[in-house]
């Protein structure tokens, strides 16, 4: 079983890097609840005043939350803005590993599909055929 230590650093390079399991006496739970949070909330773009208004709570009480001064409940994720909450779902599976793809449509998803193929055409080259492509000798 693979061990989470952190959030992965692409989630936002705003997380605390450190480990999640040297909390001490915390919950590690509880701290990487409390990080996917913050992060999903800084990552939003939105300003911490109309977050705290949507959570029907004081910008204050907000800071609090995000630094373990008062207690995450489930309430305060679930009262998230829908787009926040899309990106704390996606921060928390990628917090235990998982791989989140966004879902596309059109003229985008024929384009990273077209990329994608001939990403894994290119890396099955020889490597003399590759250099031969970039114009190296």
């Amino acid at each position: 079983m693979r061990a989470r230590a952190t959030l992965p650093d692409r989630a936002l390079g705003t997380l605390d890097s450190s480990p999640v399991l040297s909390v001490g006496t915390e919950d590690k739970d509880l701290v990487l609840e409390r990080q996917v949070f913050k992060a999903a909330i800084e990552a939003s773009g939105w300003k911490k005043e109309a977050v705290a208004a949507d959570l029907e709570i004081n910008p204050e009480y907000l800071s609090k939350l995000f630094s373990g001064e008062k207690p995450l409940m489930p309430r305060h994720v679930r009262a998230l803005p829908g787009p926040i909450k899309k990106i704390h779902a996606r921060l928390y599976a990628e917090a235990f590993g998982h791989l989140v793809v966004t879902p596309v449509e059109g003229d985008l998803a024929l384009q990273q599909f077209v990329s994608g193929l001939v990403g894994l055409l290119v890396s099955r080259l020889p490597v003399k055929a590759r250099m031969a492509k970039a114009g190296l000798k």
